[in-house]
C-alpha cells in the first residue's frame, strides 16, 4: 500500500511539474468541466502560481531521488550477478530484458491459456497451442481491455457509485 501511494505521489508530482507553466492544463480542464467564471479562473490561477515554487522543488527532489534509486538498483543487480554462475547470469539478464516496458500495464498471467488462469476460454476452440500468435491477440494485434481503456471518459467525468439499499 505504501509503495503504491509512493508511486501515485511520484506520478502526481511529475504530471503537475513537467511543464514550465505549471497548472495551465489544470485550468483548462477545470474551465472545460466546471464552467468557471472569469473571476474564478483568475483566483485559481493565483492559487496555482502560489504553489508553483513548492511543486517545482518537490519535482526536483523527486527527480534526484529517482536517479539515486536507479543507482541503488543497478548496484544491487551487479551484486546479485556476482553470486550467479555464467548460465544463471545469462538467464538473469534475459529476465531483465523480458520485463515490461516502463509505463506498460502489468499482466503477470497474460502468457497463460485462459484455462490455466481459471478464466473462460474466449478464443476459437480449434486454435492450436503452437499458434504463432498468443491467444489474446485480436486481428489488429491489440490486447482485449486495452481498447476499452481508451474509450473510458477522463477521471474528472467519473461518478461515484450509488449506494445499494
Amino acid at each position: 500500500m505504501l509503495r503504491t501511494s509512493g508511486w501515485f505521489l511520484a506520478a502526481v508530482l511529475l504530471s503537475g511539474a513537467v511543464s514550465p507553466c505549471l497548472g495551465d492544463p489544470d485550468i483548462r480542464r477545470m474551465k472545460r468541466h466546471l464552467d468557471l467564471k472569469p473571476e474564478q479562473k483568475e483566483k485559481i490561477q493565483g492559487i496555482l502560481k502560489e504553489y508553483q515554487p513548492r511543486m517545482r522543488d518537490l519535482h526536483d527532489r523527486l527527480r534526484a531521488l529517482m536517479k539515486e534509486k536507479q543507482g541503488i538498483m543497478q548496484e544491487r543487480r551487479e551484486k546479485i550477478r556476482s553470486v550467479l554462475t555464467d548460465e544463471q547470469r545469462r538467464r538473469f539478464d534475459e529476465m531483465k530484458d523480458r520485463r515490461r516496458p516502463r509505463g506498460e500495464p502489468s499482466h503477470p498471467q497474460k502468457d497463460l491459456h485462459p484455462k490455466e488462469r481459471g478464466g473462460p476460454a474466449d478464443h476459437d476452440e480449434d486454435e492450436t497451442e503452437d499458434s504463432s500468435e498468443p491467444w489474446w491477440h485480436k486481428e489488429d494485434g491489440d490486447e482485449p481491455g486495452r481498447r476499452m481503456r481508451k474509450d473510458l471518459p477522463p477521471p474528472e467525468m467519473w461518478q461515484e457509485p450509488k449506494e445499494r439499499p
